[in-house]
């Protein structure tokens, strides 16, 4: 009669499949964390990296702070860079914090840290302000030296000459003269002085 299906009843009564074994529980391998290793380059900043501490908390919570020295990649010791690596051109940046640019005098170090190098790029900002107010300076100087030649010029103009003659002999006196040449002194003295 051919395949016969199994009836609703009879499934019913079938006991299901036993659940199989779960897989044994794998072994886990324990890792130590280990600090990396650097170029030899990046590690050549005064103190900045020449150890690290870091915290971190155990298996039974308890905080611990680990101090460690950071240890360069041996390829990378005695290196040479290209001249664009950062580090090279950090190296080839100097130059002198000077008192212009609100430093000490000192010299830039050779391997600049960062806030070296926002100190430096502040002294320029502080040396263009300062050339900035002398330039401002001198040029209201000079503006105000202008003006006194030109109003005392138009002073001098004015003075009469005097004569002095009581009995029809005497001296006369030409005080716009005398006046014109102390204004010459003044452009001389300007001129002399410079902005």
């Amino acid at each position: 009669e051919g395949a016969k299906g199994m009836s609703l009843k009879d499934a019913l009564k079938m006991k299901p499949p036993k659940r199989p074994k779960a897989p044994p529980m794998p072994e886990l391998e324990e890792f130590k964390a280990e600090q990396p290793k650097y170029a030899a380059e990046c590690l050549n900043y005064q103190n900045l990296w020449k150890k690290v501490t870091e915290t971190f908390k155990d298996e039974e919570d308890n905080q611990v702070e680990k101090t460690e020295k950071l240890l360069a990649e041996p390829a990378t010791e005695g290196a040479e860079l290209d001249d664009y690596h950062p580090c090279e051109v950090a190296k080839a940046a100097g130059g002198i914090f000077g008192p212009w640019g609100g430093g000490d005098g000192s010299s830039a170090p050779e391997n600049m840290m960062y806030a070296d190098w926002n100190d430096c790029m502040q002294g320029d900002i502080e040396r263009d302000l300062a050339s900035a107010r002398l330039d401002y300076h001198g040029a209201l100087t000079e503006f105000i030296m202008e003006m006194v030649e030109a109003g005392g010029g138009m002073i001098c103009d004015a003075i009469p000459d005097v004569m002095i003659a009581p009995f029809g002999a005497g001296v006369a006196m030409n005080p716009g003269k005398i006046c014109e040449g102390a204004m010459e002194l003044v452009g001389a003295i300007n001129t002399f002085a410079g902005p």
